[in-house]
């Protein structure tokens, strides 16, 4: 995934979420799948997946994606990622290091 150069758009939302549009191509990496099927079932796999927090103050159950959508005949894919995720995918401050999405891909 190439979101810097593949993105169509990344746009935050007023219900503090980042939705993020781009083409289906992105995540095929160079495969053919006409119908889809890898993306429709990385997708739920996503949205199936969970992080939860909790601090002194408050417990959050966040999925990393939420409603994700292909748009038939449009070659297009958008989902939504809550802030929370969003800001600690980018959030280096504390000196953690990007890992590639394969990589991230492979925890459980």
């Amino acid at each position: 995934v190439r979101f810097a150069t593949d993105c169509k758009k990344i746009e935050h939302t007023l219900f503090d979420t980042v939705h993020i549009t781009m083409p289906i191509a992105s995540l095929l990496n160079g495969e053919s799948d006409e119908n889809y099927t890898r993306v429709k079932q990385a997708l739920l796999s996503l949205q199936k997946k969970i992080f939860t927090y909790e601090d002194e103050k408050e417990w959050i159950s966040i999925s990393i994606i939420a409603l994700p959508k292909i748009k038939k005949r449009s070659s297009v894919v958008s989902f939504q990622i809550d802030s929370h995720i969003w800001d600690c995918c980018l959030d280096f401050s504390k000196g953690f290091r990007k890992y590639e999405l394969a990589t991230a891909m492979k925890f459980k």
